[in-house]
């Protein structure tokens, strides 16, 4: 698909037709990705397993490791000098005046979906680091408030919606693949929009899934919505395994050991963590290793290879039942088409980026198959062949300049997470940014911070850290 052209500006702009002025803002809360607190990584099982499991040295020996492909990361503040990170993070920047960098925990998150997609292993702490599955790609990070309930003080107050502020940027910047380990459990036009115009653009979203159901932005028409698994192939109990339909893959989500700081210093190997905020970067990474030996295909194309050869292998499953089971790789040949057919937390299949990779996807349609007509949350296929909402008009079609970020460390980030209950039980919880599902008070609400903070405009975020804890502890709004 072509870029669009016009100036940012314009498209922002046209961002505030849901009749919301730029004098008020609301508060929406978003819940946590899925940082289930653990055990330390030393008390519990030290040993990474899901590089074997999705084949991270046959892609490196195939030539996949990510090299030339653009990933953007919009999550919370960042430690880009936490050691199996440092130097493979090219930029972080932040529609926010916070600082988008920083130690302590309230960077945990962001710096976790790092080592997944660009780890380098480097040790720290005490421990060995973590090795990303795409450890060439160029990741670019974009901030949208630090911190547990902390907020987004908005630079621009002509460009309220962070969300789609740090879209706008990212797809300036040349971002390929978008990973959101975040969600809530309503929609809003803002973050609607942000969607509509990565879609536009040609890039690929990918996102978390959550608690027990599809959440925003990964219940989205055309975004890949990751639910988590364990090392043996089973699903997350907590995910969203009930799903009717929406949910792409599964990816190993559950009992990974990443990292964290103690106090400032960053522990390479430090939690055993779950969640979905973690299987979503391993498909957004592994996404991206796979498009870097397939430069000339698209965006669509590399989805429908991989959607069309997941994990799968012929056996017996739990139930006693013969036939094709869920696997990390395949065996043989003679695979059955999937076509979100089981309608189960596993969607097409377990992500299977190592099998995938001799696949040309060139040989696929240019059409996203993930984008459904019977999908009501939107946006509908022609308003992504449009890239904007069909409430927005002509005159919000769509723009992006040419200016790369100049930004680098004064940003602040959404609070990670991907987490949030049922979209039609839960009228408290919202996206990202915008207006969509705000009780009234919250606008007073809004009218009030703004005036006490001279005019910046100010986003709240709910968000939980990983760190030591009890092995296996839930706690609110975390993710499956």
């Amino acid at each position: 698909m072509k870029r669009p052209t016009r100036p940012v500006s314009a498209l922002l702009r046209a961002s505030l037709v849901a009749g919301v002025s730029a004098a008020l803002v609301a508060l929406p809360v978003v819940g946590v990705a899925g940082s289930r607190p653990a055990a330390t990584a030393d008390a519990a099982n030290p040993t990474p397993w899901w590089p074997a499991a999705m084949g991270f040295d046959d892609l490196a020996s195939a030539g996949a490791t990510g090299q030339g492909v653009t990933v953007a990361v919009i999550d919370g503040t960042i430690d880009p000098d936490a050691a199996d990170v440092k130097g493979r993070i090219a930029a972080v920047s932040t529609p926010c005046s916070q600082p988008a960098t920083g130690t302590g925990k309230d960077a945990d998150h962001a710096t976790q979906i790092a080592q997944v997609i660009v780890g380098t292993g480097a040790a720290s702490g005490g421990t060995p680091g973590v090795r990303g599955i795409a450890p060439k790609a160029t990741l670019r990070h974009y901030s949208l408030g630090p911190g547990e309930k902390n907020s987004c003080l908005v630079k621009d107050t002509d460009q309220p919606y962070p969300l789609l502020t740090a879209m706008q940027q990212a797809l300036d910047d040349g971002a390929k693949i978008i990973n959101l380990s975040f969600g809530g459990s309503s929609t809003n036009a803002a973050q609607k929009r942000a969607i509509t115009l990565a879609q536009h653009a040609g890039a690929i979203v990918v996102a978390a899934t959550g608690k027990g159901s599809l959440t925003f932005p990964a219940a989205y028409n055309g975004v890949v919505a990751v639910n988590a698994c364990d090392r043996e192939g089973q699903l997350d109990p907590d995910g969203a395994n009930a799903a009717s339909y929406g949910v792409a893959f599964c990816a190993p989500g559950m009992d990974l050991v990443l990292g964290g700081h103690r106090g400032t210093t960053w522990v390479g190997q430090g939690n055993l963590t779950s969640g979905t905020s973690f299987a979503a970067p391993l498909v957004s990474g592994g996404l991206a290793a796979y498009w870097s030996k397939y430069p000339k295909a698209t965006g669509n194309q590399i989805l429908q290879a991989a959607l069309r050869h997941p994990g799968m292998k012929q056996g017996t499953s739990n139930s006693g039942a013969k036939g094709w089971v869920y696997s990390y790789r395949r065996v043989g040949s003679g695979f059955p088409k999937i076509q979100d057919a089981s309608r189960t937390g596993f969607g097409w299949g377990i992500f299977a980026p190592a099998d995938v990779v001799e696949v040309d996807p060139t040989t696929y349609p240019d059409t996203n198959p993930l984008v459904r007509k019977a999908n009501a949350s939107g946006p509908t296929a022609e308003e992504i062949a449009a890239g904007a909402l069909a409430e927005d008009g002509p005159q919000a079609t769509p723009t992006t300049s040419t200016s790369p970020s100049t930004s680098s460390s004064t940003a602040s980030a959404t609070s990670p997470g991907s987490e949030g209950s049922d979209p039609a039980a839960a009228p408290s919880g919202s996206g990202d940014d915008g207006s969509g599902g705000v009780p009234v008070w919250v606008w007073g609400l809004g009218l009030l911070v703004l005036a006490g903070a001279g005019g910046a405009l100010v986003v709240s975020r709910q968000g939980a850290a990983s760190k030591a804890a009890e092995p296996r502890a839930t706690q609110p709004g975390e993710g499956s």
